[in-house]
């Protein structure tokens, strides 16, 4: 995927769940990934935005989380800033 269909996909795009399904949508199709998920920070709070492939059960455990935990990566990527790779 080039740089170029990214902002073609964005133009004209201002709603957060329209940017949410382009980045996992196309961004997981781009890296051959079988799925993937995107929060946001609200508050002291990371959101869940969009998430593909993943159980109902699983995203509502993780739809709304403190950033005071600990133990979960994206939490602790979302506090750092700093990238946090996981094996599969």
């Amino acid at each position: 995927m080039t740089i170029s269909k990214f902002d073609s996909l964005f133009a004209g795009h201002v709603d957060l769940e329209d940017v949410g399904a382009i980045v996992i949508d196309e961004g997981t199709s781009a890296l051959g990934a079988r799925s993937g998920a995107l929060w946001r920070v609200e508050g002291e709070e990371l959101v869940l935005v969009r998430a593909k492939n993943y159980p109902e059960q699983a995203l509502a455990q993780v739809a709304r989380m403190s950033l005071d935990q600990t133990g979960r990566p994206i939490v602790d990527a979302a506090r750092s800033g700093d990238a946090v790779w996981l094996s599969s």
